[in-house]
């Protein structure tokens, strides 16, 4: 009777090792994605806070030129004029 056991004991312990293996594969992948994928979020966050930098940046020098409500001064004080070639007719509605 015991030797019929040793083979189905054999077959489990096969069995136990290549479910190992291939969970210590898997798990190999994961850890390499979870890396690339850190390093590229490291590279994104560096250019994230280049580009805020830059931002801020170019706001500060824009409102420091154009103060808010400027703009808005500027064209009640200097009105565009439209030349006369540009200027459509509209038929009036009935």
């Amino acid at each position: 009777m015991e030797e019929k056991r040793r083979p189905i004991i054999n077959e489990a312990v096969l069995i136990l090792v290549v479910l190992l293996v291939v969970s210590f594969s898997l798990n190999a992948v994961a850890l390499s994605d979870c890396k690339r994928l850190a390093e590229e979020n490291h590279h994104l966050k560096l250019e994230y806070e280049e580009l805020h930098h830059e931002y801020a940046e170019l706001y500060k020098s824009v409102h420091h030129e154009y103060p808010p409500g400027h703009i808005e001064e500027h064209v009640e004080e200097h009105p565009r004029e439209v030349p006369e070639e540009h200027v459509e007719e509209v038929p009036p509605e009935h």
